[in-house]
């Protein structure tokens, strides 16, 4: 089939797909037994520690695997999910996403494919998340031999609060998504190591908390509306 037929194919398939639609997902790329899907941060899509849920990381590798096969299909012939597996290796912190499916063996009535997530941070550089495979984790904000992109790193008050305070935003006493708070591992990367922080929300961070736990994304952008502590 020739790619601009192919690329339409998938195209006119992946617009009718109201899930895609919904997670606010792009298609693009289409080759021979490869696509790719794109698909921007939300905190509607994000889980209750503050990084991208795992469904919305899953449904879009699972469309690029899928529309990987259906590059090999013959014409007149659809595909469905017969079953997958995922690991998640880490937790998806960045600004994009990038689900890569390719076709490791077309059958005539089953097609295996493998595929990988990538996250990119609006900074652009190397991703900082796959699926598939685990690059060295970045210097994380809490982790006081790290050099610190933000302009703090861990106390050692903060091994005396408790899980709750450090999962606390200081200024709106919400949760502020502390991923080694989290899964108990300072050397876990915290989405605050892709951001940066507003000086006005920093300077409202009471002195005993300063350098010790993370303010909320809300926050990080913007103080509170109010003013309160």
């Amino acid at each position: 089939m020739p790619m601009t037929n192919l690329q339409d194919r998938v195209a006119t398939s992946f617009r009718a797909q109201g899930l895609m639609a919904t997670l606010g997902a792009e298609l693009v790329r289409v080759s021979k037994g490869e696509v790719h899907i794109a698909l921007p941060f939300s905190e509607g899509l994000s889980q209750q520690h503050g990084y991208m849920h795992a469904g919305a990381i899953t449904s879009i590798l699972d469309s690029a695997c899928g529309y990987a096969a259906l590059t090999k299909a013959p014409p007149g012939c659809e595909v469905v999910t017969a079953e997958f597996k995922i690991n998640l290796l880490r937790p998806a912190l960045g600004d994009r996403f990038l689900a890569i499916g390719r076709v490791q063996n077309a059958g005539r009535s089953l097609t295996v494919c493998t595929g990988e997530v990538q996250a990119f941070s609006a900074t652009g550089g190397a991703p900082r998340w796959s699926r598939s495979c685990r690059p060295p984790s970045p210097p994380c904000a809490h982790d006081a031999a790290a050099p610190d992109p933000i302009g703090f790193s861990m106390s050692t008050d903060y091994h005396r609060l408790t899980t709750a305070q450090r999962q606390t935003c200081p200024l709106c006493g919400g949760p502020n998504g502390c991923v080694p708070s989290a899964c108990g591992r300072t050397d876990t990367p915290c989405w605050c190591t892709t951001v940066t922080f507003n000086p006005a929300s920093l300077a409202l961070v009471p002195d005993e908390l300063r350098n010790v736990v993370c303010l909320c994304r809300r926050c990080a952008e913007a103080p509170p509306a109010d003013g309160r502590l």
